[in-house]
């Protein structure tokens, strides 16, 4: 029997983040990597996903403004989001959870369990 395997989408402006956490992820997942928020969105127009991970500081757009449109929008809107963030900027990012209430935060680097545990805490 085939099991669908869920899609994650990685947003992250740092390229080596996206191909690390691609490999992590790829032998159980469906994933897609986009450098950009404007590159997610637009994914999004013509693709489902189960679940996102979202770096929260990025050029052009914040995690958080992307967060805003996909909230907006009816068709992105029950996407569970979990952000990505360096261990810098945690209090602006739990200051940020406060308020947004995604599904969460990883610290980056991101090992392969934290993004497993997560994904596995979010979609079950």
């Amino acid at each position: 029997m085939d099991v669908k395997k869920r899609r994650i989408l990685v947003v992250d402006d740092d390229i080596m983040q996206l191909n690390m956490m691609k490999n992590y992820l790829r032998e159980h997942y469906n994933v897609t990597a986009v450098n950009s928020g404007k590159s997610a969105l637009k994914f999004l127009e013509g693709h489902e996903c189960d679940l996102i991970f979202l770096d929260f500081i990025m050029p052009e757009e914040s995690g958080a403004q992307v967060y805003y449109k996909l909230k907006a929008n009816q068709k992105t809107k029950d996407i569970p989001v979990v952000f990505l963030t360096g261990l810098n900027e945690k209090k602006v990012v739990v200051k940020t959870l406060t308020e947004l209430k995604p599904e969460g935060y990883i610290i980056k680097p991101a090992s392969k369990q934290d993004l497993v545990e997560k994904i596995i805490s979010v979609l079950g």
